[in-house]
């Protein structure tokens, strides 16, 4: 718990000290807790680490009342592939929370612009925010894709062979006829 809160305060520490050309959305900095836990090993359990940094993430969009359903299997596939970058967690929150649908390929996510959400408080010099962000994690576990029914995530295990069978498919395909 101790290297959690200090984990925290990098985070809330950091999104005081991003880019000044534009203000720090809740997005944002749900993306850096994600990335920045999920990296660090504050925990011998690596799966409860990296289960942990998703669920911090998603309690604190609910926090600042960004609500974003994160039920879907889809998102837990994206967070726990490679290539995950904050800009690229930051896309795949933001395409949660606009509703629209996800790729099972993080590459795709790339550089992508996307409109700046409000300006969130929590997180931004907010101590006590930080200590509610701790309490409320538990909780968020149990609205969360981690606890999804089997079927879901079937389905989501099927969604995401079919993508890398097509992308191999069009792999075999550039091969064989060029690339154009």
């Amino acid at each position: 718990m101790n290297e959690l809160t200090r984990l925290c305060e990098q985070v809330n520490l950091n999104s005081r000290h991003t880019d000044t050309f534009f203000n720090v959305d809740a997005i944002q900095v749900a993306a850096d807790y994600a990335v920045t836990l999920k990296k660090a090993r504050w925990a011998e359990d690596k799966q409860q680490a990296i289960e942990t940094a998703f669920i911090t993430a998603l309690t604190y969009l609910r926090l600042s009342n960004y609500l974003v359903d994160c039920a879907d299997p889809m998102v837990w596939h994206l967070f726990t592939s490679g290539g995950l970058t904050h800009s690229v967690f930051e896309q795949i929150l933001y395409r949660v929370f606009m509703r629209q649908p996800l790729s099972a390929n993080n590459l795709s996510y790339e550089d992508l612009p996307r409109e700046r959400l409000p300006l969130t408080q929590l997180g931004l010099d907010d101590y006590r925010g930080i200590a509610r962000l701790r309490g409320y994690v538990d909780e968020a576990l149990n609205s969360c894709c981690l606890r999804a029914p089997a079927s879901d995530w079937e389905t989501n295990n099927q969604k995401v062979e079919a993508a890398k069978q097509e992308a191999h498919r069009k792999l075999l395909d550039h091969l064989r006829f060029g690339f154009n």
